[in-house]
């Protein structure tokens, strides 16, 4: 359902404010970075839709779903609630009154929606009247009315439903028929603009960073949401993300990019280093690992800048960052090795042919041999070639049961001829091969039958 979390904590307060406190940020004043948190959490106040406020009882009497039945003695939970024993049923019971607003839109005339999400499921009674049975998690809908009113109330029952483990309330919120319109692109905003937030403590550009998610934020048009006009909020937001972009997503893409152009020099000389060690018959893996990583990031991480996500393009940066440390690690360790005659860790290699058991473990030519790998999405057949610099020995290759049989008579050969290929690149550049039939993949035709 689209909503923002009800889990909503001052924990960057909190951090902010003890971090300020020790002298470690001076980058943003405490006041500043307070003030845009209590402005978001004001936007996020506006588009709440979670129900909180529960009733509830574990134990199953069909007279607790009756409008007056008396819940007094009930205790009082919230959304998150856990219960046990496996296989038993909890009720929950609230009032909820039509409020002036769903979602931060009017909801006169709106239609209303009751989601719900229970693990493993229940069923939804209204006004005592049973609206909707036997749903799962978060399959729980009924309409509360297709023209609501405000201050028009409904008693709301649910009977919740254990399977095995515990059961628990994940998730209970009104949605209006006005509010979807506009509420997925709003809450999709507000969680990059709340991803800026959390990294502004660590940004060298901290004051221009804030500067420029308060101007994003000035450009929303909640006045406009006020009268009832979606059409325009949402165009307010599409400017507001282009703000975002210009003045916060484009500050971390080009400093990355910078970061990414400078790391070329210190590649070539760990390279460069790494290929006279070989010729010297001296084992650098552990850098070769390195080396590897650092010459696939480049093509990586520049389509993760161009990405309009923050969380993309931050990925990227953390990638950069990380694998700067770890080639100029690597480049010391490599001339101490080739230069000063360091001690080299020998690493034994995988190749393809017999592996033997002994005492509980894989040997091969009287070597312990661990196998270690990645798997198991396209992506992996494609890097086997490039495994054993990456310092795998394993690669996991999933193939699906209904891709091979898609219908009760017919073969697809080719899904069976990829994986021969695989298997013959694989023995080629020495990986051994994890093959997991996958049983998420049962043909629904077999199930049927």
């Amino acid at each position: 359902m689209p909503t923002i979390s009800h889990h909503r904590t001052n924990l960057v307060k909190v951090l902010l404010t003890l971090v300020l406190s020790l002298g470690y940020i001076p980058l943003v004043s405490a006041s500043g970075m307070l003030e845009l948190q209590s402005r978001i959490d004001q936007l996020e106040q506006r588009f709440q839709t979670d129900l909180h406020g529960w009733k509830a009882h574990i134990g199953d009497d069909s007279a607790m779903a009756e409008v007056h039945f008396d819940d007094s003695a009930w205790p009082s939970v919230d959304i998150g609630f856990e219960w046990e024993p496996p296989h038993s049923i909890c009720w929950f019971r609230r009032w909820i009154e039509v409020p002036e607003q769903v979602g931060g839109v009017p909801a006169k005339g709106a239609q209303l929606v009751l989601r719900m999400n229970v693990d493993n499921g229940g069923a939804i009674y209204v006004n005592g009247e049973l609206k909707q049975e036997n749903f799962d998690w978060a399959d729980g809908r009924v309409i509360l009315s297709d023209a609501a009113q405000p201050g028009d109330r409904y008693l709301v029952a649910i009977r919740g439903i254990n399977r095995p483990g515990w059961g628990v309330l994940k998730g209970a919120a009104l949605e209006s028929s006005a509010s979807l319109a506009i509420l997925p692109n709003t809450v999709a905003f507000l969680d990059e603009v709340k991803l800026a937030i959390s990294m502004v403590q660590s940004d060298k550009g901290s004051k221009k960073w804030i500067k420029g998610i308060n101007q994003a934020l000035d450009g929303l048009a909640f006045e406009q949401l006020a009268q009832g006009n979606a059409n325009a909020y949402l165009e307010s937001i599409k400017k507001a993300e282009n703000v975002f972009q210009e003045k916060v997503i484009s500050q971390i893409r080009r400093r990355t990019e910078a970061k990414l152009q400078d790391l070329q020099k210190p590649i070539k000389s760990l390279e460069s280093f790494i290929r006279t060690g070989e010729n010297q018959h001296l084992d650098l893996s552990y850098q070769k690992v390195t080396l590897t990583m650092a010459q696939q990031l480049d093509v990586h991480a520049r389509k993760d800048l161009a990405s309009t996500r923050l969380r993309i393009v931050n990925r990227a940066k953390w990638n950069v960052d990380w694998v700067r440390n770890a080639v100029n690690r690597s480049l010391e360790e490599a001339k101490d090795i080739v230069i000063k005659n360091a001690s080299v860790h020998i690493v034994p290699r995988y190749t393809t042919g017999e592996i033997n058991i002994k005492n509980g473990a894989f040997y091969q030519n009287d070597y312990p041999m661990f196998f270690v790998g990645m798997g198991h999405f396209g992506q992996v057949r494609k890097d086997i070639p490039l495994f054993q610099d990456y310092g795998f020995k394993i690669a996991q290759i999933v193939v699906s049961v209904s891709a091979v049989l898609p219908n009760e008579t017919d073969i697809n050969e080719q899904v069976i001829q990829d994986l021969i290929a695989t298997l013959d690149n694989a023995a080629k550049h020495n990986v051994a091969i994890d093959l997991l039939i996958e049983p998420h993949g049962w043909p629904r035709w077999a199930t049927e039958k």
